[in-house]
């Protein structure tokens, strides 16, 4: 049975770094209506700058990692948090200005040091009896914050935009202080070969992921399911304007924030039932709910079962993602740990890059439709395809 009590200090303090800075993730989650709303550009000019974002957040992944790996991970993600913050506070004094425009988009560069930094140390700050709940930890923290960040970011979208951006910054702010505080400098796992390995590392890392039998193909399969779950950012934000017009904006926050809520109730129930599976098996399952979820999109659905798709969605959402930490941990050398961590996020990120760039063709000549329909294959596709991978990656 799993106990987030007894989990490391780092871990816990980890958890309110989440909270903190995801309570305050207020652009990122509204860009496509910032850039179609405010700053007066075409469904498919918004997804080509989000890709772009998208890919500048996977690059920066690359860096953080790479040098998490040679520096202290505390310390590479407390650099990239500043210089984010302080250009998303800069992008609110005008946010319809090409100077926010360009803020905006290069503060991704440094957002995206968190998941690579932040799953690296979660790894070292615990073992493989605790590794899952301490995911799941970091995994709720998000999902705590995101309860309340996008109703509030409905509201200051429709009423005081410039705060959008200066609340985002001052979270931001707010998750530095705790990380700088309570997350130690020095992992608990130190790796005796470090020093020794930092120069012939940098060469043969990549080689080393892209031969490797699980986590390589594995990767690929992320970048498929990262393609069909940004369709809830990009194309669930104008399928709720569509449907809705004027009262979708604060629905695409209700959302979210339904979202939320249910992976804290999911959260600790998929812990316990999923005990006996292992990570690959939960994470098929995940996909069949996100797909059955997705499905609901092909009948121009109400509000009630907007929501109700979300929770379907949501419930695949927690099945991949509190199995993925302790799945690429598992599978990771502990001395490449950040940077397999990166390589891993960096190719999953990639279906989030190419996402809003592919959702604007086929919406332009399908419709919204014609993207649902997609989603739900693919969707049962990499679910198939998860099981079949779990033999591999068997022991």
């Amino acid at each position: 049975m799993f106990s987030w009590n007894q989990l490391h200090r780092g871990v816990k303090a980890i958890f309110f770094v989440q909270v903190v800075n995801r309570m305050g993730d207020l652009v990122v989650p509204f860009l496509t209506l910032i850039l179609t709303q405010v700053q007066g550009m075409r469904p498919a000019q918004a997804g080509l700058i989000v890709s772009l974002a998208t890919a500048l957040g996977s690059a920066g992944g690359l860096a953080a990692g790479r040098l998490s790996d040679l520096m202290s991970r505390r310390d590479v993600l407390s650099g990239f948090l500043a210089v984010s913050g302080t250009l998303l506070a800069y992008a609110g004094f005008a946010p319809a200005s090409p100077g926010a425009l360009v803020a905006i988009v290069a503060s991704q560069f440094f957002v995206g040091a968190m998941r690579p930094t932040l799953g690296a140390l979660v790894a070292d700050l615990s073992d493989p009896a605790t590794r899952r709940a301490a995911f799941s930890l970091s995994y709720l923290g998000i999902n705590l914050g995101v309860a309340v960040g996008p109703l509030l970011a409905g509201w200051l979208f429709q009423h005081s935009m410039n705060w959008l951006f200066w609340l985002d910054a001052l979270s931001t702010a707010a998750g530095l202080v705790i990380l700088v505080r309570y997350v130690p400098r020095v992992s608990s796992v130190p790796s005796p070969s470090a020093g020794a390995a930092s120069s012939s590392v940098p060469p043969s890392s990549v080689r080393a992921f892209l031969l490797h039998p699980v986590l390589f193909p594995f990767s690929l399969l992320g970048l498929v399911y990262n393609l069909v779950y940004s369709q809830m950012i990009f194309t669930l934000a104008l399928q709720l304007v569509e449907l809705f017009a004027d009262r979708g904006p604060p629905a695409f926050g209700l959302v979210w924030a339904v979202n939320a809520l249910a992976v804290l109730v999911l959260t600790p129930l998929a812990l316990r039932v999923t005990q006996r599976l292992t990570n690959l098996d939960a994470m098929a399952a995940g996909l069949f709910f996100v797909a059955a979820g997705v499905a609901v999109f092909l009948f121009h659905p109400s509000l009630l079962w907007v929501l109700l798709s979300a929770v379907l969605w949501t419930a695949g959402e927690v099945l991949f993602s509190i199995h993925y930490g302790d799945f690429v941990t598992t599978h990771s050398p502990q001395d490449l740990r950040g940077r397999f961590q990166a390589y891993v996020g960096f190719l999953g990120s990639l279906g989030f890059v190419v996402s809003p760039l592919v959702s604007g063709l086929v919406t332009q000549s399908l419709g919204l439709t014609g993207v649902w329909a997609g989603a739900t294959i693919l969707a049962v596709a990499v679910g198939c395809a998860f099981a079949a991978l779990k033999h591999r990656a068997a022991p």
